[in-house]
């Protein structure tokens, strides 16, 4: 996994890009993302069949991990 990233894309254009569903979050660009932060994910809802723009905590966790601030 990199260690850090730019989302710099403006999250009104990733919605009308992807036909997200949902409204747009409130989120600033980022341009020094680093596990641990809440970004912009654009996901998809097989049930549904519809696509959401939705900020989550990105990161990986190991398995052994008792804290999730670890990842």
């Amino acid at each position: 996994m990199c260690g850090r990233f730019v989302q710099k894309t403006p999250l009104g254009e990733i919605q009308v890009l992807f036909e997200t569903a949902n409204a747009v979050p409130n989120a600033p660009a980022r341009y020094n993302a680093a596990p641990t932060d809440t970004l912009a994910v654009v996901r998809f809802n097989p049930k549904t069949r519809e696509r959401s723009l939705d900020l989550l905590r990105w990161g990986l966790v190991p398995l052994w991990a008792k804290d999730i601030s670890f990842g």
